[in-house]
């Protein structure tokens, strides 16, 4: 494939497959494939990271919850860029009832220690230039897909627990459970989608050992470190064949 655009914020691609389907009722079908672990020895329900210190993080569970997926045309864009008179004499803005055909309201748990692919849903776009896409982490809900049975994630964004065991020390057991939401965002330098475009794959790209870096997992405010460096460990990009 190739690259028609990404914003690297980190490594080890996760991939969002986005397919475009020329025929009538064209789908673009979107799946979050499984993160590749640094270190493939562990069993498969693990991940085990050695961060640059020789620091080790074993991890038993790491959740994200998954909001939604959003294509932004760029006339959405150009129009948030707008003066107050540019908008007041400018352009109606399309409005599609019964659902908006750009955003996928994903709500889904995210079991970041998975190997398997895990559907989000499906957008049908309607052919247009597009500027960003938008991935929205944000609270979990009643109806979010995937919680788990047996902790609390009512209104988590991330929980990961495990063990960890710095330079020189003994192992001893972490938890991370934060609340805030964030977006990450990635140009598309205006893509175009239509019916000549037969398939495209966004790709968020996730570095699990960038998640722990620098990070003392026994001190006040650990927690939220983590979230920050699991939202820099990701990326957005877009190919097409």
């Amino acid at each position: 494939m190739v690259a028609l655009a990404a914003l690297a914020l980190g490594a080890a691609p996760t991939r969002c497959a986005v397919v475009l389907d020329d025929a009538p009722g064209a789908e673009v079908r979107v799946a979050l494939a499984a993160p590749a672990w640094p270190n493939a020895d562990a069993p498969d329900d693990l991940g085990l990271v050695t961060l640059p210190s020789g620091a080790e993080v074993l991890v038993e569970r790491a959740l994200l919850s998954v909001a939604s997926v959003e294509l932004e045309p760029c006339a959405t864009a150009l129009r948030e860029r707008a003066t107050p008179r540019e908008r007041a004499a400018g352009v109606a803005y399309a409005h599609t009832e019964g659902g908006d055909p750009l955003r996928l309201d994903a709500g889904v748990v995210d079991w970041l220690l998975r190997r398997a692919p895990t559907a989000l849903g499906t957008l049908r776009p309607p052919p247009d230039t597009y500027c960003r896409v938008i991935l929205r982490v944000d609270g979990a809900v009643a109806g979010t897909r995937a919680m788990p049975a047996d902790v609390d994630f009512a209104g988590k964004t991330l929980v990961i627990d495990g063990f960890w065991r710095p330079v020189g020390g003994a192992w001893r057991p972490f938890h991370v459970a934060e609340t805030a939401a964030f977006d990450l965002d990635a140009p598309l330098d205006g893509v175009v989608l239509g019916a000549t475009t037969r398939a495209l794959a966004v790709n968020v790209a996730s570095d699990p050992s960038a998640w722990f870096e620098g990070v003392d997992l026994d001190a006040k405010g650990a927690g939220r470190a983590v979230l920050e460096r699991v939202r820099a460990s990701l990326s957005i990009g877009l190919e097409a064949p």
